[in-house]
């Protein structure tokens, strides 16, 4: 899909973003944001994952740690995140966004965008941080196994699918808010 195709097909009416908002009762950030709309939606959804997501405690023990949303090669999301997530908390916490271009530097994420990663690579990732209490969120053509959230697009809406198993086995409790406006798959 070209990139004018894409941008078209993830274009939001004004209405869809109040819906949005409400859901997730976020509130618009001020001033004009950075990087596509794309990318603002995507950053807006991770935002509101960190907040109905429940990670176990020993990977909250440590006080005054910010949550780590790391970014997989994805320098223009990730600075249209930080835009989005500054000045903001999660889980009683600050949120740093991280850059990250290897599984190693996966460590220590809470949560783990993994992009448009190629099928073999995303499988990689996803095996690295297995049992790490990761929220690992991909935009693959499918589902996959580990694979906690899915970005797809659905007539011409961006919209996300929450994988229950992966999510069980990474210890995370999920938010009824949040697995009410999401397709759920089990594999």
């Amino acid at each position: 899909m070209s990139a004018s195709i894409r941008h078209h097909a993830l274009r939001l009416s004004a209405s869809g973003l109040c819906v949005l908002a409400f859901l997730f009762g976020s509130a618009p950030v001020q001033g004009k944001l950075p990087g596509t709309l794309e990318n603002q939606v995507k950053a807006a959804f991770l935002f509101n994952f960190a907040r109905f997501v429940q990670w176990p405690e020993v990977r909250l023990a440590e006080p005054g740690v910010p949550l780590q949303l790391c970014i997989w090669d994805a320098p223009d999301f990730a600075t249209t995140l930080r835009a989005i997530v500054a000045d903001k908390k999660a889980a009683q916490r600050h949120i740093a966004v991280r850059e990250v271009s290897a599984q190693e530097q996966l460590f220590g994420c809470h949560i783990a965008y993994l992009g448009k990663l190629m099928p073999n690579e995303l499988g990689l990732a996803l095996a690295h941080i297995q049992g790490l209490n990761i929220l690992s969120v991909h935009e693959n053509e499918a589902a996959v196994p580990g694979g906690v959230i899915r970005f797809y697009l659905d007539d011409r809406r961006l919209r996300f699918e929450i994988n229950i198993m992966a999510a069980r086995q990474e210890n995370l409790t999920l938010s009824s808010k949040l697995l009410a406006v999401a397709r759920l798959v089990e594999i």
